[in-house]
């Protein structure tokens, strides 16, 4: 799944990622610290990478609970 988000190349966000073990949430924020984007994604590295990959370099803040493989 790629969002508008991904085909943004030339600016740095902050992203929120809630890690699960099927599907992770995500929040963006611009460079103002706006939302402007929140959506889940499958937790592969395949639709990660995937989600992501055509952004900027960006700095991501994870959150997982103590249970997770991750």
């Amino acid at each position: 799944m790629k969002t508008v988000i991904a085909e943004v190349r030339n600016e740095q966000f902050t992203i929120g990622l809630d890690l699960g073990d099927k599907s992770s949430a995500y929040c963006v924020l611009d460079g103002s610290g706006a939302v402007i984007s929140e959506h889940k994604v499958r937790t592969t590295p395949k639709e990660l990478s995937d989600c992501f990959s055509g952004m900027a370099i960006s700095r991501i803040a994870l959150e997982t609970g103590t249970h997770s493989p991750w």
